[in-house]
């Protein structure tokens, strides 16, 4: 099957999900956003000159001009090629003009949605180009008639060593208005656990929001196997979620894969097949984390579930 993958992918997560379509024999061409997404302005003075102008225009220029160079790109790039399938990570940059002009050249399009409807809400009016919608939060799944997938592990994602740890908790994360309270209650809740805490911030602005003396600023993101070090060398890994939020994030999965507790504010978690108590802890942000927890062995999951959330089992079902 000929397949055309249109994501964005600064986290390195939708590129492998292409990957994996074409070692299962698919012919997989992956185009990203940012090669057909693209505007500047030509000096200060044209800037300026749009900012006043966008008082009297119904949609910025910026944004009017970005979708022109979106539909010359597609135009041009479908003057010469055509697809039996198109699954999408990102609709939010696309209008009916792109999707009209994908349309004519593939006739199927799929969407696989990584964030809820809650918190992207500008995807919800973008569902009816598709043909067939996954969702990962059962909650979008179920009350817009979506298929229900979850979020991956990589076959490379194997059992770290438990032979000894440096530190009780590791946790990474963007720094989000929303969800810092939250990892700073629990840092004051459990003063005693060993606590690797690191906390992206894509702004240098954003460093006055970031008090707690636990918490280190990093300006790069760290991703993939880059943060096997700190895994490894952790028992636990804490996954602080965004407000309502039941889709499995990629940390659950990761902890699966690597054979780490993890520690939780997603609830929804506990009615998932491979929940242990010994090796999930939701959390109670009133209360401290149980030292039982933390000083008990990890269990391992049962190969058959396991496996179900490997990429291989979930890229099969996007097709």
């Amino acid at each position: 099957m000929r397949i055309l993958f249109i994501s964005t992918d600064w986290t390195g997560l939708a590129k492998p999900v292409a990957d994996e379509l074409s070692n299962q024999g698919h012919n997989v061409t992956y185009l990203d956003h940012s090669e057909i997404s693209y505007f500047s302005y030509k000096n200060n003075a044209h800037r300026a000159l749009t900012k006043i102008s966008d008082v009297f225009r119904k949609k910025k220029y910026k944004h009017l001009k970005t979708e022109q160079n979106i539909a010359y790109e597609l135009s041009k790039f479908f003057s010469d090629q055509c697809f039996d399938l198109a699954i999408f990570t990102n609709p939010d940059i696309f209008v009916e003009e792109h999707f009209n002009i994908i349309r004519a050249h593939i006739p199927r399009l799929h969407l696989m949605l990584w964030d809820s409807l809650g918190r992207m809400p500008q995807n919800r009016e973008k569902l009816p180009y598709f043909d067939k919608v996954f969702s990962f939060d059962p909650i979008d799944a179920a009350a817009h008639n979506l298929e229900k997938v979850t979020n991956y592990y990589r076959h490379d994602q194997l059992p770290l060593s438990t032979k000894q740890y440096l530190y009780d908790v590791f946790c990474i994360m963007s720094f989000c208005k929303q969800r810092y309270p939250t990892l700073v209650q629990f840092l004051d809740k459990n003063p005693n656990l060993n606590s690797k805490i690191l906390l992206y911030i894509d702004h240098p602005r954003k460093r006055k929001y970031i008090r707690h003396p636990k918490i280190e600023i990093i300006e790069q993101p760290i991703l993939n196997e880059q943060l096997l070090p700190y895994v490894t060398q952790s028992k636990c890994i804490l996954d602080i979620g965004y407000q309502n939020q039941r889709g499995l994030s990629f940390r659950v999965l990761e902890a699966l894969a690597w054979e780490r507790k993890l520690i939780t504010t997603n609830t929804y978690v506990s009615q998932q097949d491979f929940y242990n108590s010994n090796n999930i802890h939701v959390l109670d942000i009133k209360n401290p984390i149980p030292i039982e927890f933390i000083k008990t062995d990890y269990l391992p999951v049962a190969a058959n579930i396991k496996q179900t959330y490997r990429i291989d089992n979930i890229a099969k079902r996007l097709v």
